[in-house]
């Protein structure tokens, strides 16, 4: 649900400014700010299974793959991978 959100933010983003975007953690009540560079949030959209999260938003369906001030990049795993890769917005403008 954030993830579309986030990327209709981008998509009316200026070019290589910094935006604030919305935590992508599992709890659906989580309205936590993040900023980021446009450039960021678009690199972690290169793959469907990843998402950027507040620092200490991590859940068990997913691993650390860096931290980076402000935010953490998690990446999805096992079946929870698959369904981030299926519902993923950009998933048709990759094939």
């Amino acid at each position: 649900m954030f993830r579309a959100a986030n990327e209709a933010l981008l998509g009316s983003a200026p070019q290589n400014g910094s935006l604030t975007f919305i935590c992508e953690c599992g709890d659906e009540a989580c309205m936590d700010a993040i900023e980021l560079t446009t450039e960021e949030y678009a690199g972690v959209r290169g793959d469907g299974r990843c998402f950027v999260v507040k620092p200490g938003h991590e859940n068990d369906v997913e691993e650390v793959v860096a931290e980076l001030e402000g935010f953490t990049l998690v990446e999805k795993i096992g079946g929870a991978a698959r369904i981030a890769e299926e519902r993923d917005p950009r998933a048709r403008l990759r094939s």
